[in-house]
Parts: structure tokens; C-alpha cells; sequence
């Protein structure tokens, strides 16, 4: 018997050049863009959901940023933890040129992912400050 995307509760999701990514229900679900058509077509759950705006290379960014804080979110509020997370995400963003920021920008914004949305817009404001 072969195991089914649901039955280990894990999602595909389908980049625009075409690479799929097998993603874990908990991270997957962190995207508004995905937990909706999730949500739309309950009876898909087997097929990749296609992300016609998103390249595999910055999506790749956006699940490592995601696995990293739905790990570690249950210790988020801890000052050390906090601490932790600013340096893993400056870290995550120090890899990336303009052009990369503008499509993680645009990749978080498609995919509804407030949070990463969010530490984006704050690093090119740090970045304009510079």
C-alpha cells in the first residue's frame, strides 16, 4: 500500500518551474494562499497544489523560514528564544541581494504569509536605513 500526502499529513505544493515541494500540513498551513485552496478542495489533498508565482528557489527560502519558527514557536516568547529567532531570520535575509528580497517580497505576499511578510518589509527598511 503506498502512502498518500495525507495520510502523513504532509502537503504538495507546485512552484511555477515546476518543482514540487513536499511540505509538512503544519507549515503549509502557515500560508493563507494554501490553507484556502486546502480548505476549497478538500477532495485534492493528494495533488500538489500549484503556485503559479512562486519559484522553487524562494520557496525553498519561505519553508526554511517557516520550519525554523513553527519549531521553535512554543519557545518564541522567551527573551533568549526572541533572541535567537532575530539572528536566525537577519541570518536568512543576509542571503539574499535586493532582486532576491523583492521575490521573497512578492513570494510571501502570494502565498499570504503574514509573518515572513513582515520581517521582509522590516529588513528592507533596515536595509534603506543603511
Amino acid at each position: 500500500m503506498s502512502v498518500t500526502a495525507t495520510e502523513t499529513n504532509k502537503i504538495i505544493l507546485l512552484t511555477a518551474d515546476e518543482e514540487e515541494f513536499v511540505v509538512d500540513e503544519a507549515i503549509a498551513m502557515e500560508f493563507g494562499t494554501v490553507k484556502m485552496y486546502y480548505e476549497d478542495n478538500p477532495d485534492s489533498c493528494d495533488e500538489a497544489i500549484p503556485l503559479p508565482n512562486v519559484t522553487s528557489k524562494y520557496l525553498a527560502k519561505v519553508i526554511e523560514y517557516y520550519k525554523w519558527h513553527v519549531e521553535h514557536r512554543a519557545k518564541k516568547y522567551e527573551e533568549e528564544e526572541d533572541e535567537e529567532a532575530k539572528a536566525f531570520d537577519k541570518a536568512l535575509f543576509n542571503t539574499l541581494d535586493n532582486e532576491g528580497m523583492k521575490q521573497m517580497i512578492m513570494a510571501a505576499n502570494y502565498l499570504d504569509a503574514k509573518d515572513l511578510l513582515e520581517m521582509l518589509t522590516q529588513a528592507v527598511a533596515d536595509r534603506i536605513k543603511k
